[in-house]
């Protein structure tokens, strides 16, 4: 426990002072034993070399930056928004905190930011930070759909200065592992399969302390083989391994004339007094064990050449004469040192004052320091342009810069992404298939959906509705019909297509495309714009007009795979609005 990761520390501290020379090595069974000593050795500035000893995810960086990630793909994360907030590059105090989220039900943390009357209850370095911090944020929204998860993620953390947040290149080391680990994980903008990448993240180890050198060492007992050291220190020997008193079936390979044989035998019945050949099995196990342990053990203390340090903790037990040691439980190994340690423990025992006012208790003194950047913290200039020979630049025009969704707020997007999905679903099930009735009767998986992208409950029931309308008008309407008619050919729903558009190679994804009976290969794209005033076609022709370049890229990029001719096509579900569009001179293709 917390007394005994306390010896180990003094321990270190002295042997350094006295054998500054010396190498020093902390033996352990198992990983379990060293959840309060490293934290221990770490408050008292002692570096030390540890290989796969700590998980990756136990890094207080690898905490952050997963919150970062969990954060910007769920608006609805209350625990997340508040980590990210705390963490170093923002470090808002606990007070901002309150005052910037607590007290609130129904709005989320991003809402809260957007708050003015919120922001002017923090102190002027908490709305300083918060500001800094929601200008990265609200370009990262801006942009978003535009990189992976794993690149979108990263330009985020290094954005708000995480790299200067990192203690040395060791944490630099283990924050690469974990993007690495992500982009593994990453479906184009969202996580899949999260639990396989909390999985991932546990079985990961903590990369060894690049500034530590060789003087302080922690490893199993397993990995110290061959290895020697001046000191070793054995703490938790109490500790016994895990035993397994009810195993399904017991074996055993015996050696035989004929070949090797198999002696197996299930677990007893219920009811069942005994059963000899389990029970043999079980003896010859446990003996197998003993003997295992015995060997560890021998492989342990001859690591040292000069000092062995054991240390273990014993449990008392009252009687009518006092207290006396229980004595070490069997598996541990303690249990094979103790006819040889038993004396020394009763001499501690009996020297110890148990009185209730002479027990002392070991308290850790809890700080609340926030480790944060320095007010005023700024990115660092880029370096200078190294002169070299580029390639000509290309100019990406204006309205291809601009991020499809900057001019909406965030539940309309959220209708946009759950529309494209319950309408990929019809097209794919066959429209035929899907009435008013069905599509009502998916309601809530649609809110399901829309929760989990973070829409707020205000706005829920405004949110689904929208969804509905959007699904029933599409299977109403002459237009929605058509693009889903299960009679065309070459059908693709999202597909997802990569090319050379402009210089650059791009990746892009289509809402569907096929051929009609005239042989021509029709490019759709949904959107779920939405219109409150009267002239809704010069609405829809200036959409027409925004969106042409985006169609447009998407013809270039379909133009090699096949020679056929292209119309492009914007359809708009919540306006049962159809523009479509014959792709201009630049893609290759004319009218």
């Amino acid at each position: 426990g917390d007394r005994e990761a306390g010896a180990v520390v003094s321990l270190v501290q002295s042997l350094r002072t006295e054998h500054p020379e010396g190498t020093i090595a902390i033996l352990v069974r198992s990983r379990a034993q060293l959840g309060v000593i490293v934290p221990r050795l770490r408050d008292a500035g002692l570096r030390f070399r540890a290989v796969e000893i700590e998980q990756l995810g136990e890094r207080q960086a690898i905490q952050d930056v997963l919150a970062l990630t969990l954060a910007l793909n769920r608006f609805a994360d209350r625990i997340a928004w508040l980590a990210i907030l705390r963490a170093p590059w923002c470090g808002l105090t606990l007070t901002d905190l309150y005052h910037l989220a607590g007290g609130v039900n129904g709005r989320t943390i991003w809402q809260c930011m957007q708050d003015p009357d919120r922001l002017q209850l923090l102190s002027v370095d908490g709305r300083e930070r918060l500001l800094k911090m929601r200008a990265v944020l609200e370009l990262h929204y801006a942009e978003q759909g535009r990189r992976n998860l794993r690149r979108s993620v990263e330009s985020v953390w290094m954005s708000l200065g995480g790299p200067a947040t990192l203690g040395d290149r060791t944490d630099l080391d283990n924050v690469k592992v974990y993007f690495e680990l992500l982009e593994q994980f990453a479906a184009g903008v969202t996580l899949q399969h999260e639990a396989q990448f909390f999985e991932g993240i546990n079985r990961l180890f903590a990369a060894p302390d690049v500034r530590a050198d060789e003087m302080l060492q922690i490893m199993t007992i397993h990995k110290a083989k061959g290895l020697e050291f001046d000191t070793v220190i054995m703490p938790g020997l109490e500790k016994g391994r895990m035993r397994d008193e009810h195993t399904l079936l017991r074996w055993e390979e015996i050696p035989h004339e004929e070949g090797p044989g198999l002696l197996l035998a299930p677990i007893r019945e219920a009811g069942e007094l005994q059963s000899p050949i389990y029970d043999y099995l079980k003896r010859r196990e446990e003996q197998k064990h003993y003997f295992e342990e015995q060997r560890l053990l021998y492989v342990a203390v001859t690591r040292a050449k000069h000092r062995l340090h054991l240390l273990a903790s014993v449990p008392v037990k009252e009687n009518h004469d006092g207290i006396e040691l229980s004595g070490p439980q069997k598996g541990s190994l303690l249990y094979h040192l103790w006819p040889q340690l038993e004396t020394d423990f009763d001499a501690a025992l009996q020297e110890e004052d148990h009185s209730p006012l002479a027990r002392e208790v070991e308290t850790r003194q809890l700080t609340n320091n926030l480790n944060r950047l320095a007010p005023g913290w700024h990115l660092p200039a880029p370096p200078e342009v190294i002169s070299r020979e580029s390639p000509p630049s290309v100019e990406i025009p204006a309205d291809e810069a601009t991020p499809e969704f900057e001019w909406a707020g965030e539940t309309i997007k959220h209708i946009g992404t759950v529309t494209h999905r319950a309408i990929q679903q019809i097209a794919e099930t066959g429209i035929a298939e899907w009435d008013q009735e069905r599509i009502l009767s998916n309601e809530e998986r649609y809110r399901g959906a829309l929760l989990r992208l973070g829409v707020v409950e205000s706005d829920l029931a405004w949110a689904v509705n929208n969804v509905i309308k959007a699904l029933n008008n599409l299977i109403s309407d002459e237009h929605g019909r058509w693009i889903l008619d299960p009679a065309h050919k070459g059908v693709r729903n999202e597909y997802a297509v990569s090319g050379l558009y402009r210089g650059r190679v791009v990746n892009a994804i289509i809402d569907r495309t096929f051929i009609d009976s005239e042989n021509i290969r029709w490019i759709i794209d949904y959107k779920t714009s939405r219109h409150e005033g009267p002239d809704v076609q010069a609405f829809l022709d200036r959409e027409q007009e925004r969106y042409r370049s985006q169609l447009e890229k998407y013809a270039i990029l379909l133009r090699h795979m096949e020679n056929i001719e292209i119309r492009l096509g914007l359809y708009f579900p919540l306006l049962c609005g159809w523009r479509e569009m014959t792709p201009g001179e630049n893609t290759g293709y004319s009218s």
